[in-house]
């Protein structure tokens, strides 16, 4: 069997990565003959559905404090949160969703306050009013992001998992954070999935849209 997997990295963080995600994917769904089999994301279905019913408050918290931002930007914002676990659905509503994540016990102060912990980073790296200035947000998260080192226990699980549900008539796509796609260190989930004679080929990203 000759297995392809699209992978597609991630920065989990990125103000506009929903965007760009959904701009890949589309660009993917026009060259592939058929559709995926699976769509992998790095989330549990449960603690993901957490987050995704913080986006409201999170919308409330992004106006008040930045009340210059457009209903256009809060909804961008708000939409940002947890989004690489729901955004695939948009442009591959028949590919199954693969939790890579499914069954990892996450802490209930980490979900919780997933909202105010990324309110705090926006605002960190904001640099003041945030209105108009939403690319510069996504470019200042884009350098900070950390160098990804070695790969650990969950890219191990992340590349069991997907191998598992390979297909020789159709290829898989995975969404995942730069961590586990890097290719040139040893242990991530994409090295592995290289040494077990997967293709792997790399989405890259699109030119981006102004958000407002």
């Amino acid at each position: 069997m000759h297995a392809i997997i699209y992978l597609v990295p991630v920065n989990h963080f990125d103000p506009l990565g929903r965007e760009d995600l959904i701009g890949r994917l589309r660009w993917l769904r026009g060259e592939l003959k058929t559709a995926p089999v699976f769509v992998a994301v790095e989330y549990d279905p449960e603690p993901h559905q957490q987050l995704v019913q913080q986006r409201p408050r999170f919308r409330e918290m992004l106006a008040r404090e930045w009340p210059g931002l457009s209903p256009g930007e809060l909804d961008t914002l708000a939409q940002s949160l947890a989004y690489d676990g729901d955004a695939h659905p948009s442009v591959f509503p028949e590919a199954n969703t693969l939790w890579l994540d499914r069954g990892r016990r996450s802490l209930p102060d980490e979900l919780e306050g997933y909202a105010e912990g990324r309110l705090r980073i926006y605002r960190a790296h904001a640099g003041g009013p945030l209105a108009g200035r939403i690319p510069h947000l996504s470019q200042r998260i884009q350098e900070i992001a950390l160098q990804p080192g070695a790969g650990d226990e969950r890219d191990g699980c992340f590349a069991d998992t997907i191998c598992a549900q390979l297909a020789c008539t159709s290829p898989g796509v995975v969404i995942v954070g730069a961590h586990h796609a890097n290719e040139a260190v040893p242990g991530t989930m994409a090295t592995i999935l290289r040494d077990r004679n997967v293709e792997v080929r790399r989405i890259q990203k699109p030119g981006r849209r102004r958000a407002g």
